[in-house]
């Protein structure tokens, strides 16, 4: 579920499926200032559901949400499925603040219900994210309801603030693709 100054990979997972209300994913809910390297991620599914906490969600197959961390070559074959009001999700990433995501390669489905926001092919959310290098979504289908918005091909929506002392740096994109999405 979470992880926290660690580094965690190297591994093939095949058929997970993982139902969360916050924080979803198939290999690491939570990844804090830690490194997930080395996943492949076969045949994965992520299912929201709403709850309480659910609204900011941050669903993915790799890794829901990551702060200060770093997602790197992982491989994700994943559907992600988000029911009405839910937000964040990616097929390797969901929310990924200040968090890395280096050589990382997606495929599969992003759905939503009604009313959700941030939905990418690599990631969800990457506001504030470090980086993305080398990534790429490809043959990914973002399906979205009535009343969704920042909807992209490598990710829902990214930037930070140019200011250092609020601390959330704008995001870098290097040597990015998004194919048959």
């Amino acid at each position: 579920g979470c992880i926290a100054n660690t580094r965690v990979g190297n591994f093939t997972l095949e058929n997970a499926t993982v139902d969360a209300q916050l924080m979803g994913a198939d290999v690491v809910g939570y990844a804090y200032c830690s490194t997930v390297t080395g996943v492949n991620l076969v045949n994965g599914k992520v299912t929201a559901h709403a709850g309480e906490m659910s609204a900011e969600g941050m669903y993915g197959g790799i890794v829901g949400a990551g702060m200060g961390a770093t997602v790197e070559n992982c491989t994700a074959q994943a559907d992600i499925v988000l029911p009405d009001g839910t937000a964040n999700a990616g097929i390797v990433g969901g929310g990924l603040e200040m968090t890395s995501v280096v050589g990382c390669t997606a495929t599969g489905t992003v759905t939503a219900g009604n009313d959700c926001y941030g939905l990418g092919g690599v990631s969800g959310c990457g506001f504030a994210a470090e980086q993305f290098t080398d990534c790429t979504a490809e043959n990914v289908t973002i399906t979205a309801g009535d009343n969704c918005f920042w909807i992209g091909g490598i990710t829902g929506y990214a930037g930070g603030y140019a200011d250092a002392q609020y601390g959330m740096p704008v995001t870098v994109f290097t040597n990015c693709a998004a194919k048959n999405v």
